[in-house]
């Protein structure tokens, strides 16, 4: 059986931008959940450079059938310009959380 929940991972330049995202993507029932992590030390190569920032990280909960949409809205309207923004299929967990995922994140009916 496909798996029919995602976990997406999302890194942002500030907690009031992460909070934006994730609340918006919540009230549009998009995503079914988003913990935000603060204070992230990423250290990373960019254009031949190992640069060094502190960033929030994301944590989204959504099906995989809204999983594709989100992906596009974030990479949209995200400040970075090559956002990280990682898809991971989740093949297993507590069956009443992922029930909860599965009914929550549907996108608006309109």
């Amino acid at each position: 059986m496909k798996p029919d929940v995602s976990l997406i991972f999302v890194t942002c330049n500030s907690e009031v931008s992460a909070i934006a995202m994730v609340r918006s993507l919540v009230e549009e029932s998009l995503i079914a959940c988003g913990n935000i992590v603060p204070r992230v030390r990423s250290i990373y190569s960019w254009k031949g450079e190992v640069e060094e920032e502190e960033e929030v990280l994301v944590i989204i909960k959504t099906t995989d059938s809204m999983s594709n949409s989100v992906v596009s809205r974030i990479v949209t309207e995200h400040p970075y310009d090559t956002p990280e923004v990682l898809k991971v299929a989740v093949e297993g967990g507590c069956e009443p959380y992922l029930e909860w995922v599965r009914h929550t994140a549907k996108g608006k009916i309109i």
